[in-house]
């Protein structure tokens, strides 16, 4: 569906708290986790656009941010639902809703039966189904879509290109050692955590060691680009920013407890900055390959925090806020009220990343082991009679030695995670005869000489700049994660191996990747009319 207007705009936020009162399964890492209280309050965050003409339909974009790790397509559904029914002069697929990809946030897939999730039924967790917590975060975000609706306002836009660097690429890739042999199975299998090792020839890891006298270079390239769009009210009062940049918000260091991780420092310091009515929307751009832990320079990373005095999350904090504030006098400068306006959305097929019948046959062979090890591990944390907190003593007492501890559930989910990925590899095989196709939700908009189109993956970073750099736009503002995730990897990462390279990792391979590139492309050519931007050759 495609709406364009090209007069004044409306300028609506809105921001609300999605923070659980129970504990919940918490998503992220290779293990489940059950909430343990709140460091910081999860938000979502909302701005909405309205162009309207005299003697036409006005043409309305919604984003929707949210400190959590992916949007599930129930999330997103239930948010559209809502909102339609209370505002059905707004098209509610006009709502675009990513996530901030932060670790410490509510699991919002949801399965018909939980417990495939993390292997444990969640009552025996003592967590909220999440279900439930996706209709609490619905109702809250839906809520704050109305209130920006019903508070917009005539106002301007402006965007703006900066620099942050707070992102690095997070694959080592490696020789090979001479005369290794290849590796399979176990803790270094294509279903763990790590990934298959290529024997003597050149491979990759994920966070892999760069002290390894076998290290070469970091797998892929790096983008401190930071998007910058602000809104202004008719006075010309800066009122919001959406910040979007290259680095997943996962600095992480409270794994048990609920955080928006450094976006919530970052508020924090552009509202002490700004004034505590700013609005502050976060975008996180291609990143599959990204993330903030310098790879190779740890030790003196950590002195310059302690130098200053600041956490890693202070310190991004105070870079996004000193990127905004060297663009934020020069775009107050060059203020549209009503710029072009279009919005497209549009179902995208792309190819899978068929999984090989040497790669299922590897799946099958490993199942056996990878279940036993799983049930294991849930009797020993489950004690004798099959419950926690069992404190019967017997000759098999050594099964119950993880009875009485607060996370006896760690290491049953963790096997269970290596189990279910080899699992899903298998059914994948099954399913992809008969559907080869992953069809996805895509939307270009065009604020005047900028635009935004949106993915849900963890996009590796190459296929972002693949858009941008054929972009018909001035700038081109690129929002991964405006879904349920999984990774697309590049070509090179595929061959390396690191994890987020292997079948159980993608349902869209390099493949897809082109796919999505040269339709997305298209997508904003189209916003344009024919137009192309000026640029030299």
């Amino acid at each position: 569906m495609t709406q364009e207007s090209q007069g004044s705009l409306y300028i609506g936020w809105a921001q609300t708290e999605i923070t659980p009162e129970r504990p919940v399964l918490v998503r992220g890492y290779s293990y489940g986790r059950v909430s343990e209280g709140v460091l910081d309050p999860l938000t979502a965050t909302v701005l909405l656009l309205e162009s309207r003409e005299e003697n036409g339909p006005a043409t309305h974009t919604v984003m929707v941010s949210c400190d959590i790790i992916a949007i599930s397509n129930e999330l997103r559904d239930a948010i559209r639902a809502k909102v339609g029914e209370r505002v059905p002069e707004l098209d509610a697929l006009h709502i675009i809703v990513n996530a901030t990809h932060t670790h410490n946030a509510p699991e919002v897939r949801c399965e018909e039966d939980s417990t495939t999730l993390v292997g444990i039924p969640l009552a025996e967790l003592g967590a909220m189904e999440p279900a439930e917590y996706v209709d609490f975060a619905a109702e809250r975000i839906a809520e704050a879509v109305v209130s920006a609706w019903n508070t917009r306002k005539p106002g301007g836009i402006s965007f703006g290109l900066g620099s942050v660097a707070i992102s690095h690429n997070r694959i080592s890739s490696y020789f090979g050692r001479a005369n290794a042999e290849p590796q399979r199975g176990g803790s270094g299998s294509a279903f763990s955590t790590g990934a298959a090792r290529q024997g003597s020839g050149p491979y990759s890891l994920m966070y892999g060691k760069t002290d390894d006298p076998d290290f070469s270079h970091m797998e892929g390239y790096v983008d401190h680009s930071l998007d910058l769009l602000c809104t202004w009210d008719d006075a010309s009062n800066l009122t919001g920013v959406v910040v979007n940049l290259s680095c997943p918000s996962q600095v992480g260091g409270a794994p048990h407890q609920l955080t928006a991780d450094f976006w919530h420092d970052t508020r924090l310091e552009l509202r002490q900055r700004h004034g505590d009515g700013l609005y502050v929307l976060p975008q996180c751009s291609p990143a599959g390959d990204q993330n903030s832990p310098h790879p190779y320079r740890k030790a003196a990373e950590q002195r310059m925090l302690e130098i200053t005095g600041r956490t890693k999350r202070q310190e991004i904090a105070a870079r996004i806020a000193g990127a905004v504030n060297e663009l934020v006098p020069w775009l107050e400068r060059c203020i549209e009220r009503s710029p072009q306006h279009v919005h497209q959305v549009e179902r995208v097929s792309l190819s899978r990343r068929l999984v090989t019948t040497e790669e299922m046959e590897e799946a099958k062979a490993e199942l056996p082991a990878l279940q036993a090890e799983f049930e294991r591990a849930l009797q020993a944390a489950q004690g004798d009679n099959g419950r926690p907190g069992s404190s019967k003593e017997s000759g098999a007492g050594a099964a119950s030695s993880h009875q009485n501890e607060p996370r006896w559930y760690i290491h049953p989910t963790r096997a269970f995670w290596v189990f279910r990925r080899a699992q899903q590899v298998i059914e994948r095989y099954e399913m992809e005869a008969s559907n080869p196709k992953h069809t996805i939700e895509v939307h270009a908009v065009r604020l005047g000489e900028m635009a935004l189109a949106t993915n849900p993956f963890e996009l590796y970073l190459d296929f972002g700049i693949q858009i941008q750099a054929r972009s018909a736009a001035v700038q081109t503002f690129l929002v991964q994660l405006a879904g349920p995730g999984t990774y697309v990897p590049t070509q090179r990462s595929v061959e390396g191996g690191a994890y987020g390279a292997v079948p159980a990792s993608s349902v869209v391979g390099p493949e897809g990747g082109r796919e999505l590139v040269n339709r997305t492309v298209e997508l904003i050519q189209e916003l344009w009319n024919g137009e192309s931007k000026a640029q030299s050759a």
